[in-house]
């Protein structure tokens, strides 16, 4: 093949030097990793290297001689750009250029599969024996496609994200104070077209001073962050209150900020109305029983009470700024959200619906809510007022199961009523008893004292009277004695207890009660761990609760024994321990011990426990027992060292 005419060059190899024969230029062209096609001047192939092969598949038998178009141009290609192909192809046969003779274009290439793959061409005009020949080479560049594709979409999502931002964003150049890069919130909540904006500085749209900001800027800057309040200028030279949150960037070894800035003037506005009536309201709001929440016109808290961040379980600060949806499990949140956007001017009336509490549990809570409105009548937020019915709720869902069983459930509260009635009758009676034990014990006294004067006559008048007669009038001054205490338990029991609380000493207390118990010679007192320490008690009728807790341990030894008497100082309290080594309670006995009435003697009408518990209790005591059948019994009575006396008793 001649090559008449030098070309311009191919991949830097220049073609007049290389192409001296046919054999020599098809070396060279099979060496490059291109494709090198030379296509004659009707279109048709003359060569075609392995890069060609490789690339579009065809091997040089069945590409050589075919219509370079009708081979590897795309069957999907436009009318348009084929009719442009054969025009050019017409015009190139007699002048040698093209559309595509000039510089590198960008193609869409058909390989045998059928696949396409995007290509850059760069062809040159060479004449053979007379005839415009081309010689293109092809480059595969779908791979860089794919990356500048990717790319590409990158870039367009960072782009949307930039500008859809919910707030408003500027990238500032510290040293300027210029904006770098800023998206379409930034400049239009100022008021301000995209062009305008971008011939402004942070020291432009700031009320602050530039002394300020710039001192601020070198601030954040050491910092790395931070969040602040600040001022921002519109166009019309209004105020809008802002709440910045920044951070540095470092873009190829510098440093910028970028500032995300979210308008709270309007909230601002909210809570200063708000503040207004605070001073009046805060106490009632605080103390309410119930949660009181506050919310802008885009239902965002503004304010909460206490009670509802214990309802929640969050702080005044994690709730603020956040919507009330954002507390709402996530099931309610469409439907709430649908509900409330009906409405331009806040929702008025009753609601329940499902929160989210900080542990992760849920409450349910009743909602009142009622618009806010200036002294104009322009809306500014809702007040709610919410109640927590979770246990309401269970209640209601335990009710309907409690529905299925009716019956059951009636009969149980059949059977409590009739226990109650039972109660209330026993309290009757021993109320009805408390009142005739006064009324008896009055009448009684004044027969007792005159039996008991007449023995004690007999007794003076008859000093040499017979043994029986004296025996007698011994059992006559032991049966008044007997009654006399009877009557005294009555009264005690019937009448209020009222406390004469003086310094007490147990190292006192205990040995005079342990001579007024009179013990008998067959019981060992053991009393060596008797606590010092004075406290404040009504000192008789300590003693009294001594005497009969040691009397009943008395008899509780028939055959002997040994009492233990001890004491100690626990928790600000006095604690009296009482041991017998007796026969001990038996199971059934035990619940009745403090009972009145009750007794398991043959002589007594069952108060002096009952008394003793009283007395106790009036301390602001306990009286507490521990028993074991045959191994003996510990009484052990706890007395306040402060005694907070209730007077009256049980």
């Amino acid at each position: 093949m001649n090559i008449t005419q030098k070309a311009s060059s191919i991949s830097g190899i220049n073609i007049s030097d290389i192409a001296r024969d046919e054999e020599n230029f098809q070396v060279i062209a099979n060496s490059l990793k291109d494709a090198v096609i030379i296509v004659d001047d009707k279109g048709k192939i003359s060569c075609w290297n392995f890069g060609a092969e490789k690339m579009f598949g065809y091997n040089s038998t069945e590409a050589l001689g075919k219509n370079v178009h009708q081979l590897i141009v795309p069957k999907t290609m436009c009318p348009e750009a084929k009719d442009r192909i054969q025009t050019s192809m017409e015009i190139f046969e007699d002048t040698g250029m093209g559309y595509y003779t000039v510089g590198n274009v960008e193609l869409a290439g058909c390989r045998k599969d059928g696949s396409e793959i995007a290509v850059e061409l760069t062809i040159s005009p060479v004449k053979i024996t007379g005839k415009w020949n081309a010689v293109g080479v092809i480059k595969d560049i779908t791979r860089r496609k794919q990356a500048e594709d990717k790319l590409r979409e990158a870039e367009q999502r960072y782009h949307a994200l930039f500008n859809q931002a919910p707030a408003g964003v500027l990238v500032v150049d510290p040293k300027t104070t210029g904006f770098v890069e800023f998206n379409d919130l930034a400049h239009s909540q100022l008021g301000y077209s995209r062009e305008e904006f971008e011939k402004l500085s942070l020291i432009d749209i700031e009320v602050n001073k530039p002394g300020k900001i710039k001192k601020n800027i070198v601030e954040l800057l050491k910092a790395g962050d931070g969040e602040f309040e600040t001022e921002h200028k519109t166009k019309t030279s209004e105020t809008k209150i802002v709440l910045v949150t920044t951070k540095t960037l470092k873009l190829k070894g510098t440093k910028y900020l970028q500032c995300i800035f979210r308008d709270i003037t309007e909230i601002r506005r909210v809570q200063k109305s708000l503040s207004e009536s605070e001073a009046k309201y805060r106490l009632l709001v605080e103390l309410a029983h119930e949660g009181v929440w506050v919310l802008s016109k885009d239902y965002e808290t503004v304010f909460v009470n206490r009670r509802m961040t214990e309802m929640l379980g969050y702080s005044n600060s994690e709730m603020a700024g956040k919507t009330l949806f954002d507390f709402m499990e996530s099931r309610e949140v469409p439907l709430a959200k649908d509900f409330f956007g009906k409405y331009n001017c806040g929702v008025s009336g009753n609601f329940e619906y499902s929160f989210n509490k900080k542990d992760g549990s849920h409450i349910y809570a009743s909602i009142a809510a009622s618009q806010i409105t200036n002294d104009k009548g322009d809306y500014l937020g809702t007040l709610a007022l919410v109640a927590d019915i979770t246990l309401r709720k269970d209640m209601e869902d335990r009710l309907e199961k409690y529905s299925k069983n009716l019956e059951e459930i009636i009969d149980q509260k059949t059977r409590e009523l009739e226990k109650a009635q039972v109660q209330l009758l026993k309290s009757e009676r021993l109320a009805a008893i408390g009142e005739l034990s006064g009324m008896i014990g009055h009448d009684l006294r004044n027969p007792l004292t005159g039996i008991k004067n007449a023995a004690y006559f007999l007794k003076r008048k008859n000093a040499d009277s017979s043994p029986q007669e004296k025996e007698m009038i011994e059992i006559i001054d032991r049966c008044v004695e007997y009654s006399n205490k009877i009557i005294n338990d009555l009264l005690d029991f019937s009448r209020e207890i009222r406390l004469d609380l003086k310094e007490a000493s147990l190292i006192k207390m205990i040995p005079e009660s342990l001579i007024m118990a009179n013990i008998p010679s067959t019981i060992n007192v053991v009393s060596d761990q008797i606590s010092t320490a004075s406290f404040m008690a009504d000192v008789n009728k300590l003693t009294r609760i001594f005497v009969n807790l040691i009397k009943n341990a008395v008899d509780a030894m028939p055959n002997g024994g040994t009492l233990s008497i001890s004491s100690v100082i626990e928790d600000c309290k006095v604690k009296i321990h009482f041991s017998d080594t007796g026969i001990g309670i038996s199971e059934d006995v035990l619940p009745k011990l403090f009972v009145p009435l009750f007794t398991t003697k043959a002589q007594g009408m069952g108060f002096g426990l009952a008394i003793c518990k009283r007395i106790v209790e009036a301390h602001g005591g306990t009286i507490t027992v521990k028993t074991a059948l045959e191994k003996g019994t510990t009484f052990t009575v706890t007395i306040p060292i402060e005694a907070k006396p209730r007077n009256g008793g049980d």
